[in-house]
Protein backbone atom coordinates (compact mmCIF):
# COMPACT_ATOMS: atom_id res chain seq x y z
CA UNK A 1 0.00 0.00 0.00
CA UNK A 2 1.38 3.40 -1.04
CA UNK A 3 0.54 6.63 0.61
CA UNK A 4 0.94 9.93 -0.40
CA UNK A 5 1.60 12.01 2.74
CA UNK A 6 0.60 15.97 2.67
CA UNK A 7 -3.12 16.19 2.49
CA UNK A 8 -4.06 12.52 2.79
CA UNK A 9 -1.79 11.42 6.05
CA UNK A 10 -1.23 14.85 7.48
CA UNK A 11 -3.80 17.93 7.41
CA UNK A 12 -1.03 20.35 5.91
CA UNK A 13 -3.25 22.47 3.71
CA UNK A 14 -4.36 25.13 6.07
CA UNK A 15 -0.69 25.93 6.89
CA UNK A 16 0.77 25.41 3.34
CA UNK A 17 -2.19 28.31 2.12
CA UNK A 18 -1.23 30.22 5.50
CA UNK A 19 2.61 30.06 4.02
CA UNK A 20 1.95 30.92 0.54
CA UNK A 21 -0.40 34.05 1.80
CA UNK A 22 2.78 35.10 3.47
CA UNK A 23 5.30 34.57 0.83
CA UNK A 24 3.32 35.77 -2.24
CA UNK A 25 3.01 39.16 -2.13
CA UNK A 26 6.69 38.66 -2.71
CA UNK A 27 5.69 37.30 -6.08
CA UNK A 28 2.51 39.21 -6.63
CA UNK A 29 0.39 36.30 -5.73
CA UNK A 30 -3.37 36.99 -5.10
CA UNK A 31 -4.45 36.07 -1.40
CA UNK A 32 -6.13 32.75 -0.60
CA UNK A 33 -9.24 33.52 1.22
CA UNK A 34 -12.18 31.04 1.25
CA UNK A 35 -13.49 31.69 -1.97
CA UNK A 36 -10.33 31.33 -3.63
CA UNK A 37 -9.24 28.56 -1.80
CA UNK A 38 -12.79 26.58 -2.93
CA UNK A 39 -12.03 27.54 -6.24
CA UNK A 40 -8.78 25.91 -6.68
CA UNK A 41 -9.41 22.95 -4.90
CA UNK A 42 -10.80 21.80 -8.07
CA UNK A 43 -7.61 22.47 -10.35
CA UNK A 44 -4.92 20.09 -11.25
CA UNK A 45 -1.35 21.53 -10.68
CA UNK A 46 -1.30 22.62 -14.08
CA UNK A 47 -4.28 24.54 -14.13
CA UNK A 48 -3.09 25.82 -10.54
CA UNK A 49 0.03 27.07 -11.81
CA UNK A 50 -0.95 28.72 -14.89
CA UNK A 51 -4.44 30.89 -12.97
CA UNK A 52 -1.54 32.11 -10.12
CA UNK A 53 0.32 33.66 -12.61
CA UNK A 54 3.93 32.70 -10.87
CA UNK A 55 6.58 32.61 -13.82
CA UNK A 56 7.65 29.03 -14.84
CA UNK A 57 11.56 29.68 -13.90
CA UNK A 58 10.15 30.90 -10.37
CA UNK A 59 7.95 27.99 -9.56
CA UNK A 60 11.09 25.84 -8.10
CA UNK A 61 12.35 28.17 -5.96
CA UNK A 62 8.97 29.08 -4.90
CA UNK A 63 8.28 25.62 -4.00
CA UNK A 64 11.57 24.92 -2.28
CA UNK A 65 10.68 28.39 0.47
CA UNK A 66 7.30 26.80 1.19
CA UNK A 67 8.88 23.47 2.02
CA UNK A 68 11.64 25.23 3.97
CA UNK A 69 9.11 26.33 6.20
CA UNK A 70 7.05 23.65 6.21
CA UNK A 71 9.58 21.75 7.63
CA UNK A 72 10.13 24.43 10.26
CA UNK A 73 6.66 24.12 11.30
CA UNK A 74 6.03 20.44 10.28
CA UNK A 75 5.41 20.39 14.59
CA UNK A 76 2.13 22.18 14.12
CA UNK A 77 0.47 19.74 11.67
CA UNK A 78 -1.69 16.86 12.72
CA UNK A 79 -2.76 13.57 11.00
CA UNK A 80 -6.44 13.72 9.62
CA UNK A 81 -8.98 12.16 12.03
CA UNK A 82 -9.55 8.48 11.87
CA UNK A 83 -6.02 7.96 10.09
CA UNK A 84 -3.56 6.92 13.47
CA UNK A 85 -6.63 4.43 14.13
CA UNK A 86 -6.86 3.14 10.30
CA UNK A 87 -3.10 2.76 10.11
CA UNK A 88 -3.09 0.45 13.00
CA UNK A 89 -5.73 -1.62 12.04
CA UNK A 90 -3.74 -1.33 7.98
CA UNK A 91 -0.86 -2.61 10.46
CA UNK A 92 -2.35 -5.32 12.39
CA UNK A 93 -3.68 -6.72 8.94
CA UNK A 94 0.15 -7.19 7.87
CA UNK A 95 -0.28 -5.33 4.56
CA UNK A 96 3.32 -3.44 3.88
CA UNK A 97 3.07 0.53 3.74
CA UNK A 98 4.85 2.70 1.76
CA UNK A 99 4.87 6.82 1.73
CA UNK A 100 5.72 8.20 -1.69
CA UNK A 101 5.41 12.19 -1.25
CA UNK A 102 6.76 15.71 -3.19
CA UNK A 103 7.60 16.49 0.72
CA UNK A 104 10.49 16.12 2.27
CA UNK A 105 11.54 12.81 3.99
CA UNK A 106 13.08 14.66 7.05
CA UNK A 107 9.55 16.76 7.18
CA UNK A 108 7.71 13.08 6.86
CA UNK A 109 9.93 11.50 9.47
CA UNK A 110 9.58 13.89 11.93
CA UNK A 111 5.82 14.30 11.67
CA UNK A 112 5.54 10.33 12.12
CA UNK A 113 7.66 9.74 15.24
CA UNK A 114 5.74 13.04 17.00
CA UNK A 115 2.53 11.54 16.44
CA UNK A 116 2.88 7.95 17.15
CA UNK A 117 2.65 6.55 13.41
CA UNK A 118 5.42 4.36 12.90
CA UNK A 119 3.89 1.82 10.65
CA UNK A 120 5.76 2.75 7.55
CA UNK A 121 8.22 0.28 5.89
CA UNK A 122 9.45 2.95 3.86
CA UNK A 123 9.73 6.66 2.94
CA UNK A 124 9.86 7.91 -0.50
CA UNK A 125 10.53 11.81 -0.73
CA UNK A 126 10.64 13.02 -4.82
CA UNK A 127 10.98 16.86 -4.41
CA UNK A 128 9.83 17.54 -8.62
CA UNK A 129 6.20 17.87 -8.50
CA UNK A 130 6.07 16.34 -11.55
CA UNK A 131 8.10 13.34 -11.38
CA UNK A 132 5.55 11.10 -8.84
CA UNK A 133 4.59 9.33 -11.64
CA UNK A 134 8.35 8.36 -12.12
CA UNK A 135 8.81 8.04 -8.68
CA UNK A 136 6.24 5.31 -7.99
CA UNK A 137 7.72 3.14 -11.13
CA UNK A 138 11.43 3.42 -9.91
CA UNK A 139 9.79 2.41 -6.13
CA UNK A 140 8.36 -0.39 -7.54
CA UNK A 141 11.39 -1.53 -9.48
CA UNK A 142 13.47 -1.09 -6.75
CA UNK A 143 11.24 -2.97 -4.05
CA UNK A 144 9.97 -5.92 -6.70
CA UNK A 145 6.93 -4.87 -5.84
CA UNK A 146 4.24 -5.56 -8.91
CA UNK A 147 2.00 -3.03 -9.83
CA UNK A 148 -1.24 -5.67 -9.56
CA UNK A 149 -0.48 -5.99 -5.86
CA UNK A 150 -0.32 -2.49 -5.02
CA UNK A 151 -2.45 0.89 -4.65
CA UNK A 152 -2.14 3.89 -4.29
CA UNK A 153 -3.93 6.30 -1.82
CA UNK A 154 -3.54 10.49 -2.57
CA UNK A 155 -5.56 13.43 -2.32
CA UNK A 156 -4.65 15.31 -5.47
CA UNK A 157 -5.45 14.75 -9.48
CA UNK A 158 -1.67 14.73 -9.79
CA UNK A 159 -2.12 11.73 -7.65
CA UNK A 160 -4.17 9.60 -10.00
CA UNK A 161 -2.44 10.79 -12.79
CA UNK A 162 0.90 9.47 -11.17
CA UNK A 163 -1.00 6.68 -10.42
CA UNK A 164 -2.29 5.81 -13.72
CA UNK A 165 1.44 6.20 -15.03
CA UNK A 166 2.87 4.00 -13.17
CA UNK A 167 -0.01 0.83 -14.03
CA UNK A 168 -1.63 1.07 -9.90
CA UNK A 169 -5.20 1.66 -9.09
CA UNK A 170 -5.62 4.94 -7.09
CA UNK A 171 -8.11 5.80 -4.11
CA UNK A 172 -8.82 9.50 -4.07
CA UNK A 173 -8.96 11.00 -0.72
CA UNK A 174 -12.09 13.37 -1.04
CA UNK A 175 -10.36 15.53 2.46
CA UNK A 176 -7.64 17.01 1.23
CA UNK A 177 -5.96 19.19 -0.86
CA UNK A 178 -8.57 18.82 -4.48
CA UNK A 179 -12.11 18.24 -3.66
CA UNK A 180 -14.42 15.14 -4.60
CA UNK A 181 -16.02 17.61 -7.38
CA UNK A 182 -12.33 17.58 -9.06
CA UNK A 183 -11.30 14.34 -8.80
CA UNK A 184 -14.08 12.68 -9.56
CA UNK A 185 -13.65 13.84 -13.30
CA UNK A 186 -10.40 12.09 -13.03
CA UNK A 187 -12.47 8.88 -12.77
CA UNK A 188 -10.49 7.11 -9.64
CA UNK A 189 -10.76 3.83 -9.09
CA UNK A 190 -12.33 4.54 -5.43
CA UNK A 191 -12.84 7.41 -4.26
CA UNK A 192 -13.82 8.01 -0.30
CA UNK A 193 -15.26 10.64 2.03
CA UNK A 194 -13.49 9.23 5.80
CA UNK A 195 -10.15 7.17 6.29
CA UNK A 196 -12.88 4.37 7.86
CA UNK A 197 -14.01 3.62 4.01
CA UNK A 198 -9.99 2.27 3.77
CA UNK A 199 -10.88 -0.82 5.63
CA UNK A 200 -13.97 -1.42 3.27
CA UNK A 201 -11.86 -1.21 0.12
CA UNK A 202 -9.11 -3.82 2.04
CA UNK A 203 -11.90 -6.42 2.70
CA UNK A 204 -13.46 -6.50 -0.79
CA UNK A 205 -10.22 -7.05 -2.70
Amino acid sequence: MLFDFDGTLADTLLLIVDIVNRIGPEYKLKKIDNAELKKIRKMEAGELIKYSGLPLLDIPFFIGRVRKILKKEIRNVRPFPEIPEVLRRISEEKYAMHIITSNSKESVEKFLAENNLLFFKSINSETNIWGKGKAIKNFLKKSGIKNMDAIYFGDEIRDIKAAREAGLRIVSVGWGFNDAEGLRKYNPDWLIQSPEEIMKILKNL
